[in-house]
């Protein structure tokens, strides 16, 4: 909704045109989405419910796409996360057309506790 409210009346009256919009994920978010939308997640693997939760990530890419900006998808990354699941969202990520930085990249990443 901020989102919107931000490109349909703040752009339009001011005349900015911002040229990306920066969506911030936490594992623990995506997970707590996944859950929402499992049958039973009691039983489901950490990566399936994962995968399943990527998927409010992308409805959010796919609203950014809508206003014709390009989209970094930023990984708010704890302490205890695990490295495979940090996987399975960069591959949703780029699977939904947000672009890998690769190699040329370097993450500074702040832990909170």
């Amino acid at each position: 909704m901020g989102m919107e409210k931000f490109f349909d009346i703040k752009c339009r009256t001011s005349g900015l045109t911002p040229h990306c919009a920066i969506i911030v994920v936490t594992l623990r978010a995506l997970m707590h989405h996944g859950q929402g939308t499992s049958p039973d997640p009691e039983n489901e693997s950490e990566e399936d419910l994962m995968r399943r939760g990527c998927a409010n990530m992308e409805a959010h890419i796919e609203n950014a796409r809508k206003f014709g900006v390009e989209v970094v998808v930023a990984i708010n990354k704890f302490t205890g996360d695990k490295d495979n699941l940090v996987e399975i969202v960069k591959q949703k990520a780029m699977e939904a057309g947000v672009h890998s930085a690769g190699d040329s990249c370097s993450f500074n990443f702040f832990y909170v506790t």
